[in-house]
């Protein structure tokens, strides 16, 4: 079932009635979830809009729906409504300017808080996720796919969580979590991740016919194709004309970042298509670099670069790559994750992702499907399968280094009995059970595989 129906009038007056009493106390608004995602700019957009204004925007924003559904291609989905909330808001801020803005965004963002789309957490809010998902279709198109994928994402109450694309499952460390109730994260502390996942998640437990360093450079270079993305979502969210608080937010990010006197590699670099792909460019030239060095900083890195991604984060993502494509060569790994069948599509994006610069671009590299309840709870199956395969491979690549052919051969040969010639039954709740108790028992009596997978 796709997950649609767009929210009655009752229902967004409803929302609005409790997002404006919330506003209106500061401790409320915090301790609340809806604060926690609307958070400053949302409270800001509903104090400015009185709530004799929010109806004629709710009446305004109903005559464009009526208008849309006389064209064929309006299914009234999510995709459907948030592109219209878009359209709205861009329709009001060239009419009226800000003021058109910030009323059409109390709206929009009413409406947004009504259908609560395609949720990834439950035990998190994602702080500006309505926001971007009215203002930037690129991060909706991702949190779209993110959600058909099976991408969850939760706490780590401890520690400093592994990065795991390939599984869907996304770990938020607690330092970017603050101390504040409901628990909530930035987007872009998640955004990057979901946008690995997304692209090219399976092709992280892949391993090139070219061998270990071309492996390497894939890697490196599908990191810093997520991280040039952030440019064009900033592009997205600045062209409205109006100085969002949450633009500030993503320009601290930035490693040259200071409090007074800094001029931001974002507001300066993203707005242009041409040098948000120059500097692109430059981000994947220095981190290929960083690969063939063997991990070291780049020493000729561009200075506004050095400005937005620190040369020791480039240096770090190098390292990163090559270790994990070492991994991803092991006999015993490539034999365990090789009985999951690789998702189609994503390793041609890797390689478009060395040669072409998303960031300046209108072309968004992922479909546009809606929200579908089906397709996330395969996606779902999918990943526990993946996520058993990986921990299977990284224990039997340790354990017996490359005196495995016989053990992990045996591993494939029974998933691959198991799951036939129809493809991996991912339906079948059971299966990962069976795996589990039955399959790997039959391998190895090792108690510290069981123990690592539970």
């Amino acid at each position: 079932m796709t997950v649609q129906s767009l929210p009655s009038q009752d229902d967004v007056r409803a929302t609005a009635a409790r997002l404006y009493r919330l506003a209106d106390s500061n401790s409320a608004w915090l301790a609340s979830a809806e604060g926690a995602d609307l958070w400053v700019d949302g409270q800001d957009a509903l104090l400015r809009t009185p709530v004799e204004m929010l109806q004629y925007y709710i009446h305004s924003f109903e005559i464009l729906v009526d208008r849309l559904r006389s064209h064929d291609a309006f299914k009234g989905g999510m995709v459907d409504l948030f592109e219209a909330l878009q359209a709205h808001v861009v329709a009001c801020t060239e009419t009226l300017g800000k003021p058109g803005f910030m009323h059409s965004l109390a709206h929009a963002l009413c409406v947004a808080r009504s259908v609560h789309a395609a949720p990834l957490t439950d035990d998190l809010e994602i702080v500006n996720d309505s926001l971007l998902m009215v203002l930037s279709r690129s991060y909706r198109l991702f949190r779209f796919n993110a959600y058909n994928s099976g991408v969850t994402i939760r706490y780590a109450a401890d520690g400093w969580p592994a990065f795991h694309p390939e599984s869907g499952r996304l770990v938020v460390a607690r330092r970017y979590t603050p101390d504040l109730n409901p628990r909530r994260v930035q987007q872009y502390n998640v955004n990057h991740d979901m946008m690995h996942v997304v692209l090219f998640g399976d092709c992280y437990v892949r391993a090139s016919s070219e061998g270990c360093r071309a492996t390497a450079r894939r890697l490196v270079l599908a990191e810093e194709a997520s991280i040039a993305l952030d440019l064009r979502i900033y592009r997205e969210l600045a062209r409205y004309g109006v100085r969002l608080h949450h633009l500030g937010e993503i320009e601290a990010t930035e490693s040259g970042w200071r409090p007074d006197g800094y001029h931001s590699v974002f507001a300066e670099i993203a707005p242009d298509p041409a040098e948000s792909e120059r500097l692109e460019i430059a981000l994947k030239r220095a981190a290929v670099d960083s690969v063939q060095s063997g991990g070291l900083p780049c020493p000729t890195i561009h200075a506004r670069l050095q400005d937005w991604v620190a040369s020791k984060a480039i240096a770090s993502h190098a390292q990163w790559s090559r270790a994990t494509a070492e991994r991803n060569h092991s006999p015993a790994f490539r034999a365990a994750v090789d009985a999951i069948p690789s998702l189609d599509g994503q390793s041609l994006r890797l390689d478009s992702a060395a040669f072409e610069n998303w960031s300046g671009t209108d072309r968004i590299p992922v479909d546009s499907r809606p929200p579908c309840e089906e397709d996330r709870a395969r996606a779902l199956r999918r990943n526990e399968f993946m996520a058993l395969a990986v921990k299977v491979g990284e224990w039997a690549s340790r354990s017996w280094g490359d005196r495995t052919e016989a053990a992990v051969g045996e591993f494939s040969r029974r998933l691959s009995c198991l799951f036939g010639s129809g493809g991996l039954p991912f339906q079948d709740p059971t299966l990962i059970g069976i795996i589990e108790n039955q399959v790997l028992p039959a391998i190895t009596p090792d108690a510290a595989l069981a123990d690592l997978l539970h």
